[in-house]
């Protein structure tokens, strides 16, 4: 109840709705008034980053009572309780990436992230990601796996490289009504890619966030795919959702 809670803040209609609204037109030309990147006006951005900041500060509160609790500094817990409190960790650290996905969206969240300036091992970054979302996934009945071919290294922010796989594997997980989901990774000409096998992306449904029409409500899935898109970009790569699976494409980087 705690993590659909949490979660469910960070997808509320008003903030998705500030970031999509429809710009003001520019009668002289009949264009938008605003730039390509649809950027939002200063006072909407103002807004925002007042969102962003209300959500950010409770969530590092929960976060941090969270981590007491499970060093046992407050008192004992059981296993029962531990894996509670897990579940709490990873509901916050999903809202907290949230959270800054919303600054991201509106170009005044890109500092936060690292994204750049070393090789990092792109197998292992999914693996990952993949083991701290089996307890979502078997939640919803699902089973998570993933198959690799071959080394890949992608020269990109392990932080930024991180939070990227896990809002296209949290969004998979969502998305589905299959049993199972594999995300595939591959090493091909100059590039890496990661693509899910089992999800089931609504183009029509989930599509809108990523083409940035400023006039589209995103769904949670949505939101979570735009995100991502803005990530990949920051390291030169792109996400796409193709015939209902997402697809990450990344500059490959020499093996170490």
């Amino acid at each position: 109840m705690i993590g659909r809670f949490l979660l469910g803040m960070a997808s509320g209609a008003a903030a998705v709705t500030l970031l999509r609204r429809r710009p003001e037109r520019d009668t002289s030309n009949g264009g938008p008034a605003d730039t390509p990147r649809r950027r939002l006006d200063p006072d909407r951005r103002r807004l925002v980053g007042i969102i962003a900041h209300e959500l950010r500060t409770p969530t590092s509160v929960i976060m941090g009572y969270q981590e007491l609790l499970s060093e046992g500094l407050l008192g004992p817990v059981n296993g029962r309780g531990q894996e509670a409190l897990e579940r709490i960790r990873r509901a916050a650290a999903q809202l907290r990436d949230l959270t800054d996905g919303l600054e991201i969206l509106t170009g005044d969240g890109a500092s936060r992230h690292d994204a750049g300036g070393e090789i990092v091992d792109f197998n292992a970054v999914v693996s990952s990601a993949i083991d701290a979302c089996v307890g979502d996934a078997k939640a919803r009945g699902l089973s998570l796996g993933c198959e690799t071919n071959g080394h890949a290294h992608v020269n990109a922010g392990s932080d930024t490289l991180a939070r990227l796989i896990d809002l296209l594997v949290t969004a998979s997980i969502r998305s589905t009504t299959a049993d199972s989901i594999v995300i595939t990774v591959a090493r091909g000409p100059g590039s890496v890619t990661a693509s899910s096998r089992g999800a089931a992306f609504d183009a029509e449904r989930d599509g809108p966030s990523l083409s940035a029409q400023p006039d589209s409500v995103a769904t949670a899935i949505g939101l979570r795919l735009a995100i991502a898109q803005r990530l990949a970009a920051s390291v030169g790569g792109t996400v796409s959702l193709e015939n209902g699976q997402f697809r990450l494409r990344l500059p490959s980087a020499p093996d170490r």
